[in-house]
């Protein structure tokens, strides 16, 4: 595979952002945060190839996104918020923010967001090549 190398400049300086608007507070991270998701987005839009066969794709990132993605709130969450009672009731209302994520998560979770945003957001685009 070829690599890009402006791109990959992108990815590296993403990173380091990210990693700098955790690190300080006030207005460097401010500034920070206006641009480095967007910047991976941008990326991500990028490098996006459509496909005809929608199951593949769907499969496909279903694997490389939403099963880390479960497997790392599986670990962690009973860690953070303890595991609920039996009942329905209270099962349903402690699975519903990881599994819908977004901007229903916070806390030590908040970080999460971008993988049910970005996965939807590929399915979405590849369903519908033609509106790009």
């Amino acid at each position: 595979m070829n690599n890009i190398i402006w791109v990959n400049v992108l990815k590296g300086l993403g990173m380091l952002t990210v990693v700098a608007g955790h690190i300080y507070d006030g207005e460097i991270s401010r500034n920070i945060y206006i641009f480095h998701m967007p910047l991976f987005f941008f990326i991500s839009g990028f490098l996006f190839k459509p496909t005809d066969n929608y199951t593949y794709f769907f499969v496909k990132k279903l694997k490389s996104l939403l099963i880390p993605y479960f497997i790392f709130l599986i670990i962690l969450y009973p860690y953070f918020y303890g595991y609920p009672s039996l009942k329905w009731n209270e099962i349903s209302t402690y699975l519903y923010k990881p599994i819908i994520g977004g901007r229903l998560l916070g806390g030590p979770f908040a970080a999460f967001w971008f993988v049910t945003c970005l996965f939807l957001t590929q399915q979405l685009i590849n369903f519908c090549p033609d509106t790009i």
